[in-house]
C-alpha cells in the first residue's frame, strides 16, 4: 500500500474533498439516475464546490465548476448532515438544478445504515467522509480516531455494515464489501514518520473497510498540499500480506444499525486452521466504545486470522482541508439484544472467455483503472461496446461513442490478458 499524494505546486491533486455548509446555505433540485436508490433532493451544494477530476490521460485537476464531479461531499454543521453525491453535474438547461448518478444523507446524530441493498456514493453503501484519512489529523493532531476506507478491484457481494456490494461481477474469492482488514500487531512502524506512523497506527487499532470498486488497496484521503510524498512513500513497504481480515458478526447489535457490541458474545475458536482464502475471517474482542457513525470504529482483538493476499498498489490522498464543526455527541442505546444470525453473501460467477476473465473495474460514470493496453468494454445485460485503452477510461458513452445499452446502467471490465503489441481499437 501507499499514498498517491499531491506534489505540492504542481497542480496536481488526488483524493476526495469535502466542503462545510450552514443550515442557511440554499439547497438545489437535484435529479438522480438511480433514484430507487438514492436519498431525494434538494441538496445544499455551494456554487464553489471543491473537487479532483482526471481525463483519459491519468492529468488531474483542481478548480471550481467542472461539467462533471466524480464524488461530491457536504457537511451541514448546523445540522450535523452530510450530503455525498456520485457524477454530479450541473443541469444544463437549469444551472440552479444538479444531476447525478447516485445521492445520499447520513445522519451524523444517528448509527442508522442505509436500506439493505442501497448504494450510496459509494458502491457499498456506506459514508465515503467518515473513513477517509485526512491531514489535519494524520500530521496535525498525529492521531486518527476511527477506520478508514479502501477499494479492491474485485469484490464478491457484501456484509454487515455495508448495505450493497456487486454480485456477478467480482471474482470466487474476493473479499465482499464491508470487509474489514487490520494491520497485524506484529508489524513494526516504529521507523516511519510521525505523520505515518498516525495512519499505520489506525490501521492497527481500527483497520480500514471496503468501500468501493477500484484499484487493489487504494486508502482514500483527503486532498491537501501539506502531504509530503516523498515521506507517503514509505508505506510502499507494506503489503496485503501484513493486514489480517476481521470478523465482525459478534459485534452486530442490530443489522441496520452501525452500532457495535461492547460485550461480544465469545465465538468458538475455528478447528480448521486458517488458510489464505481472504473469505477466511477471525474472531475479535473490541475494547473501544462505538462512534456516532455508521462506520464502526471498535478495537478488535482476534484469536483467529488470515492473510488476505493482495499485492500492494497506491493509495490515495488529497488536496485542501476544511475541519467541519463536532458532528454529535449522541450514542443511541440499543434495544435488541439477540445476536442476528449473520447472512452469508452471495457467490458471484466472473465471465470468462477462453482466454481469461473479464473483470469489472468501474460502473458507469466511474474511471476503469489497469495495467498496459487491454480491451474494455463497456455495457450492460449482454450489449457491450469493445475499444482498447492504456491504463485507464472513464466509463461513459462519451469514451466509447457509444451507447450499448440505453436506459440500463452501464459497468466497464477489461480483458484478464494485456494485448502485446498495442492494436487498434476494435471495430
Amino acid at each position: 500500500m501507499a499514498f498517491d499524494a499531491p506534489d505540492p505546486g504542481t497542480g496536481q491533486a488526488h483524493g476526495i474533498p469535502y466542503i462545510t455548509v450552514t443550515s442557511t446555505e440554499p439547497k438545489k433540485p437535484i435529479t438522480f439516475t438511480i433514484d430507487i436508490e438514492s436519498d431525494p433532493g434538494p441538496y445544499p451544494i455551494p456554487l464553489h464546490i471543491p473537487f479532483v477530476a482526471g481525463d483519459n490521460t491519468g492529468t488531474s485537476i483542481e478548480g471550481d465548476n467542472p461539467s462533471h464531479i466524480e464524488h461530491i461531499l457536504v457537511v451541514d454543521t448546523d445540522n450535523c448532515l452530510l450530503y455525498e453525491l456520485f457524477s454530479g453535474a450541473r443541469d444544463s438547461v437549469q444551472p440552479v438544478a444538479w444531476n447525478a448518478y447516485a445521492g445520499a444523507k447520513f445522519d451524523l446524530s444517528s448509527n442508522a445504515l442505509r436500506p439493505e441493498g442501497w448504494r450510496s456514493a459509494d458502491a457499498a453503501g456506506l459514508p465515503i467522509f467518515a473513513g477517509l484519512v485526512r491531514n489535519d489529523e494524520a500530521a496535525g493532531a498525529g492521531i486518527i480516531n476511527h477506520a478508514l476506507r479502501f477499494t479492491l478491484q474485485c469484490t464478491n457481494g457484501h456484509i454487515w455494515p455495508a448495505r450493497s456490494g456487486p454480485n456477478g461481477l467480482g471474482c470466487p474469492d474476493a473479499l465482499p464489501m464491508g470487509a474489514r482488514l487490520r494491520l497485524k500487531a506484529s508489524v513494526d512502524i516504529s521507523g516511519l514518520s510521525a505523520t505515518n506512523r498516525a495512519i499505520m497506527t489506525a490501521l492497527k487499532k481500527y483497520g480500514m473497510f471496503v468501500a468501493d470498486n477500484d484499484n487493489d488497496l487504494y486508502v482514500s484521503g483527503m486532498p491537501d498540499r501539506n502531504w509530503d510524498n516523498a515521506d507517503l512513500a514509505a508505506l510502499h513497504q507494506f503489503h496485503g500480506s501484513d493486514f489480517e481480515v476481521v470478523d465482525e458478526s459478534s459485534l452486530i447489535l442490530d443489522p441496520n444499525s452501525g452500532q457495535v457490541r461492547t460485550s461480544p458474545t465469545p465465538t468458538p475458536t475455528a478447528t480448521n486452521p486458517p488458510t489464505d482464502t481472504p473469505t477466511n475471517t477471525s474472531t475479535d474482542t473490541p475494547t473501544d466504545t462505538p462512534t456516532d457513525t455508521p462506520i464502526a470504529t471498535a478495537t478488535d482483538t482476534p484469536t483467529n486470522t488470515v492473510t488476505p493476499t493482495m499485492t500492494p498498489t497506491r493509495t490515495r490522498t488529497s488536496t485542501r482541508t476544511t475541519t467541519p464543526r463536532a458532528t454529535s455527541t449522541r450514542t443511541a442505546t440499543p434495544t435488541r439484544t439477540a445476536t442476528p444470525t449473520r447472512r452469508p453473501s452471495r457467490t458471484p460467477t466472473p465471465t470468462f472467455t477462453p482466454d481469461g476473465p473479464w473483470i469489472f473495474c468501474a460502473w458507469e460514470h466511474g474511471t476503469c483503472r489497469f495495467s498496459g493496453t487491454r480491451r474494455v468494454r463497456y455495457g450492460a445485460k449482454g450489449k457491450f461496446k469493445t475499444l482498447i485503452f492504456t491504463n485507464k477510461v472513464v466509463c461513459n458513452n462519451r469514451s466509447f461513442a457509444a451507447d450499448p445499452a440505453v436506459g440500463r446502467t452501464k459497468k466497464c471490465q477489461y480483458f484478464n490478458t494485456p494485448l502485446t503489441p498495442t492494436p487498434t481499437n476494435l471495430p
